[in-house]
């Protein structure tokens, strides 16, 4: 794992970002890309890539919405406005239109568990 990234928000979405870098030129680097290929993997694999096709419009109409705000050049006191119209646009659509019955983890429930199980 490369880095983590959380969010709190006592207004609007709260979240999280992992960031894992695989390599295959080491010998530690061919024992972490068999978990990238490891098949009990695969519904994870399946469900992120339907999360990012299903999103794509959605994200694209967020920066949109986003790129409406005046004024975020640089430091402008704008900019942290525009990132969070952006944000609250994609986590609306997500609530309303594409999981309105998502739970927390059911994503990543099972692939975390996969990955606890090959790295204890």
């Amino acid at each position: 794992m490369r880095s983590v990234e959380v969010t709190h928000n006592d207004q609007g979405p709260s979240g999280f970002q992992l960031t894992f870098h695989i390599g295959r030129s080491t010998a530690l680097d061919l024992l972490d890309y068999r978990l990238l290929t490891d098949p009990s993997l695969q519904p994870f694999k399946v469900a992120l890539q339907a999360y990012v096709d299903l999103t794509q419009p959605y994200r694209k109409q967020a920066a949109q919405a986003g790129n409406r705000v005046p004024s975020q050049t640089g430091a402008a006191p704008n900019a942290e406005t525009g990132v969070r119209t952006r944000q609250n646009a994609l986590a609306d659509a997500l609530a309303t239109k594409l999981r309105p019955n998502a739970r927390q983890g059911d994503v990543v429930a099972a692939a975390a568990a996969v990955i606890r199980r090959r790295v204890a």
